[in-house]
């Protein structure tokens, strides 16, 4: 999934929970991209939503310099690699 097509909150939640199951849009190809969230993940996904304040519609992430945008694809990448480097997975 490209970056700046990053789910946005409708897409992975229902009021202030997160869905076993969502589907994406791809923002270039226009294709839909179905995935599964693990129970573990959603209780994540439910944790962030309530900490970080998100209403229907927002992006999950969004950009330093501008909230109304989803992060670009190197944001995304460089967020994704730390979290890699924080599992102690590298």
């Amino acid at each position: 999934m490209r970056g700046d097509s990053a789910p946005k909150k409708r897409s992975y939640a229902t009021f202030s929970s997160a869905v076993a199951r969502a589907t994406v849009r791809q923002e270039k190809t226009g294709r839909p991209v179905r995935f599964e969230l693990t129970e573990q993940t959603r209780q994540a996904v439910d944790g962030y939503l309530k900490a970080a304040g998100k209403k229907p519609g927002d992006f999950l992430f969004t950009r330093r310099r501008s909230s109304e945008q989803g992060m670009t694809t190197r944001q995304y990448a460089r967020l994704v690699s730390e979290w890699i480097a924080g599992s102690g997975w590298t």
